[in-house]
């Protein structure tokens, strides 16, 4: 049996949380998709188990905590990490 990979979501907005997270379960189905809804709850879920690809919200109200889960590239090397945002404000 091949062994699942894991994706985790991280972002304030739960209703991109449920498109994306059932986006990427519809048609990755190789990928168990985690959530987080803050940068805290993505560093616990980091901790306890492995993750393969990890996407970001960069546009979230605990900014330090999004520019510490960023940057725990160091210390989860082998996850990929993919940055976004659903703020369209252009500034």
């Amino acid at each position: 049996m091949k062994k699942m990979k894991n994706i985790l979501i991280v972002g304030d907005d739960n209703n991109l949380l449920d498109m994306l997270s059932t986006a990427i379960g519809k048609h990755a189905v190789e990928y168990e998709v985690l959530t987080a809804e803050d940068s805290d709850q993505a560093v616990r879920i980091l901790r306890e188990r492995p993750v393969d690809v990890l996407l970001t919200d960069i546009k979230m109200p605990d900014m330090a905590g999004s520019n510490r889960l960023i940057s725990s590239k160091m210390n989860f090397p082998a996850t990929q990490i993919f940055r976004m945002s659903a703020d369209d404000s252009r500034k």
